[in-house]
Formats: C-alpha cells, structure tokens, sequence
C-alpha cells in the first residue's frame, strides 16, 4: 500500500523527521504511532489521512489534521497544513487564525506572520473583535 497526498505546490506526505512520508507495505497506523500517537488520536488521523486520499481538498479534514499537529507540537506539520488550506480557500478565515495561534505560540514566535494572518482576517471581517483584540496583543509584544 502506499499514500500519498499530494498539494497542488508539493507533496504533503507525512513525516516526524521532515514531513516527507511515504507509508508503503505497511499498516499506516503503525506509522502514525511512530510520531508518538495514542491509540485515539492514531485512529482519528488514520481517517482523516483516507479522507484526504479520496479527496485532497477535504478543508476540513486539513484542519482537523492541523490541529492534531499542533496538539502534538508538531508545529511544522501544523503550519504546512493551515498552509495547504489556504492555497485551496485563501479566504479560510478558521485557517487563518489558527496559523496565526500557532505562530504566536511561544516555541514558535514568529509574531509578524501572525499579525499577517490576523490583518488578512480583518480584511474579510473588519468587526471581528476577537481577532482585534488578538492583533492588539501581538502588536503590543
């Protein structure tokens, strides 16, 4: 068996060490585990990896993937994938302030791509005082 799902820029397979797997002749949930997944969250990711087989457009099956990552502290992987769905919907407004929560974490800090991600956001909704608030915070630092 081998997965892969591919991005319309690159290939988006999954790796610990440089997020370029390939699962071949093996159970993925094998793989999964190998990044350090419970049984729960292995399973869950198993799904959503099928999910974006059949369909790599699948927003919220990115997302949901997403946000594993970053529970996980794979922050790298989290970022390519909030990244994968905006290249399909640029106007994602739940993609865009979780990129901007994961850049502004503080392993992470990169602090000016998130306030990118917080203008673009007021840029679609310019009332959203959540991420107003957001953006005065990150501002302020």
């Amino acid at each position: 068996m081998e997965f892969t799902v591919i991005g319309d820029s690159e290939c988006n397979n999954y790796n610990k060490s440089d997020y370029h797997i390939r699962f071949t002749d093996g159970p993925v949930i094998a793989e999964i585990f190998y990044l350090g997944f419970t049984q729960e969250y292995a399973t869950e990711v198993e799904q959503i990896l099928d999910r974006l087989f059949q369909d790599k457009h699948d927003i919220t099956s990115r997302i949901r993937l997403a946000d594993i990552f970053r529970e996980k502290f794979l922050i790298e992987q989290s970022i390519e994938e909030y990244k994968v769905v905006l290249e399909y919907d640029p106007n994602n407004k739940e993609a865009l302030m979780k990129l901007a929560h994961t850049y502004s974490m503080p392993e992470v800090k990169l602090l000016l791509k998130a306030q990118k991600c917080l203008e673009r956001i007021l840029e679609l909704d310019p009332r959203n005082q959540e991420v107003i608030e957001f953006l005065d915070k990150i501002q302020s630092h």
